[in-house]
């Protein structure tokens, strides 16, 4: 827009003397306003969605839109703000494209309006299942447990070999024990994805008998007519937990035979927790 003088020359014919005329120059005013009616212009940032990996992704740019049949362009507005976007772990984020980032430096339009969509990065949690075979995951089995009267929460391992990096509990995933930790039988653990992960998948481990012996004494004396007995015990049961050991071994006459023993689970021992051992 701006206003500018009509100049003009001219030159008289041959046969016109200037000396018989007074010439008298007047310019008239040549002026351009600025463009009636608003121009939008429609900008939209860029989107991109990827699978989380470990590496650095990124979205950069803007799409523009002008007002259909307005002659003005996108050589008419300067842009002043960040218009990529980069990110690793999963998650949004977001460009952060402002309409003050953009500048009207055309006179000619007047009345100019930014509409601005900002642009986006998503990433999105891999699986953690190592069925998926795409996800690069391996878990091992923890490993079993010998009864002992303690809880036995086992931890795993998980690794995920895409990107190289043991996986770490209550960052990548947690874990649900499902079962009696305690006493013998079997446990299952429940993987579940969080944060860069997603998905679940159970792995199982044993809490298996401890192993016990009964030991019987031996004794020895001449014959009397009363019988000889002698005593015993229950080895490598758990500090505190009890059974009942009876001993049935009995000599009354001149020889010999076993000192033998019944056992009763009667106490605080469960009997299930305990294999008799050789």
């Amino acid at each position: 827009k701006g206003t500018s003088k009509n100049t003009f020359t001219y030159e008289l014919k041959s046969n016109t003397k200037a000396s018989n005329y007074s010439i008298e120059v007047a310019y008239g005013d040549l002026t351009v306003t600025a463009e009636d009616g608003e121009v939008v212009v429609i900008i939209t940032g860029r989107k991109d969605t990827f699978e989380y990996d470990g590496t650095e992704k990124s979205v950069k740019g803007y799409d523009v839109s002008i007002t259909e049949g307005s002659t003005y362009t996108e050589s008419d507005f300067t842009f002043s703000g960040n218009d990529e976007v980069k990110g690793t772990e999963a998650g949004t984020y977001d460009m952060g494209l402002k309409p003050e980032d953009f500048t009207n430096n055309n006179e000619n339009y007047g009345n100019v309006t930014f509409r601005v969509t900002d642009g986006q990065l998503t990433i999105t949690p891999k699986s953690i299942d190592p069925e998926d075979e795409k996800s690069g995951i391996e878990a091992r089995d923890p490993a079993d447990s010998i009864y002992d009267g303690k809880a036995h929460v086992n931890p795993l391992t998980v690794r995920d070999t895409k990107t190289g990096k043991d996986l770490v509990e209550n960052k990548d995933y947690i874990l649900t024990y499902v079962g009696d930790v305690v006493n013998v039988g079997t446990v299952k653990i429940e993987v579940k994805g969080i944060g860069n992960y997603t998905g679940e998948f159970t792995k199982k481990y044993q809490i298996t008998p401890r192993e016990y012996t009964v030991t019987t004494d031996s004794a020895e004396k001449p014959y009397d007519g009363t019988a000889l007995t002698a005593g015993g015990r229950v080895n490598n049961l758990v500090d505190g937990e009890t059974v009942t050991l009876k001993i049935t071994g009995s000599q009354t006459e001149v020889g010999s035979s076993n000192n033998t023993y019944s056992l009763t689970w009667d106490g605080s021992a469960k009997e299930k927790n305990y294999t008799h051992g050789t």
